[in-house]
């Protein structure tokens, strides 16, 4: 009998693979694999990310802004800032980390405040009471990422008094992404990292100069989230937050 009337058809690869390219990085290594030593020798795992807000409890979070300096690579952005409405949940590092450095005197205040500034209370009394000036976004600066993500680099104090009261959304003056698919290296070295995954395939683009000698990575195509940033250092908070956003199902 040569058809049964049962035939099923093969799935693409291509079809399951993309239930988790939204976790791989710009060489096509999973994210959220996890390698660690033990006595039966080296072992795998895979990290389950755990959806979670920026900003915890107290108002620090979980994500600052500087551990994007740590990427391979990272977007050319427009020198003049664009004003636009952003959601919350799609900032995904905030300078408000707990650090001993920025602790200050006054007990009524969120250690990392700085005196001169408005509290966080203060401005969650006034979210509370509606007297929050939510177009006033002076002071509220971004950075735009792959993916539509954004990092905050100004107005914390607001910021972090909008987490907590959770306000959807947020007008910021962004710095967008010149081209999505044109990128500087974070540090000289990476250019080599680069070339090698574009030696063996793994990425897909080429290395050009600019009129200035200096060096930019050109992708065929554009990047789909932040992750695709980085190599392999990616930590777990940064993976909760994005798991906000970016299903792991």
């Amino acid at each position: 009998m040569e058809n049964s009337g049962e035939f099923s058809p093969q799935i693409p690869r291509e079809i399951l693979s993309n239930k988790q390219d939204k976790w791989l990085n710009l060489l096509g290594e999973d994210t959220r694999k996890r390698g660690y030593e033990s006595m039966g020798g080296n072992t795998e795992s895979i990290y389950e990310p755990k959806p979670r807000s920026l900003v915890d409890k107290n108002g620090f979070s979980c994500v600052s802004s500087d551990y994007f300096k740590e990427t391979l690579i990272t977007p050319i952005r427009e020198k003049k800032s664009t004003e636009m409405v952003v959601p919350l949940n799609k900032i995904i590092a905030l300078d408000t980390t707990e650090k001993p450095g920025r602790m200050n005197n006054n007990s009524t205040r969120l250690p990392w405040e700085i005196d001169s500034h408005t509290s966080v209370e203060e401005f969650r009394r006034l979210i509370k009471e509606n007297k929050f000036d939510f177009n006033d976004a002076s002071g509220l600066y971004g950075l735009e990422l792959p993916g539509g993500y954004f990092l905050a680099t100004g107005g914390r104090h607001r910021l972090t008094a909008m987490f907590l009261e959770n306000v959807s959304e947020v007008k910021l003056q962004v710095n967008k992404i010149k081209d999505p698919k044109e990128f500087e290296f974070t540090e000289h070295y990476h250019e080599h990292d680069i070339q090698e995954g574009l030696n063996n395939g793994k990425i897909k683009g080429k290395i050009e100069e600019n009129s200035d000698h200096s060096k930019k990575l050109v992708l065929e195509e554009p990047l789909k989230n932040p992750l695709q940033l980085f190599d392999y250092r990616v930590s777990d908070e940064l993976l909760d937050v994005l798991a906000q956003t970016l299903s792991t199902s």
